[in-house]
């Protein structure tokens, strides 16, 4: 129980910590995968934002109209937006 608990896993699952660590090394990847080197559509901005927004309120539980804002803060995750605009400069 020692070593389950020692990689964040609890009684009711993943610790929120190692599921925003899980979030950003695997799953964030391959959501930026082309960020680079395409151009994206406003729609296609928005459907990323989405789908990080639904991720973000998976990991703390929050309810389908909550902000983002505050998780996004404390997962030290930047906006696709944001994020995009970097990565093309």
């Amino acid at each position: 129980m020692r070593v389950l608990h020692g990689i964040g896993l609890t009684r009711t699952g993943l610790s929120r910590l190692l599921a925003c660590r899980i979030y950003q090394q695997f799953v964030r990847p391959c959501l930026e995968n082309g960020l680079a080197i395409s151009i994206f559509s406003a729609k296609d901005v928005k459907l990323l934002e989405t789908v990080q927004n639904n991720c973000l309120r998976m990991i703390y539980s929050g309810h389908c109209t909550l902000s983002t804002k505050a998780m996004q803060h404390i997962a030290k995750l930047p906006a696709m937006t944001d994020h995009i605009s970097i990565l093309q400069e």
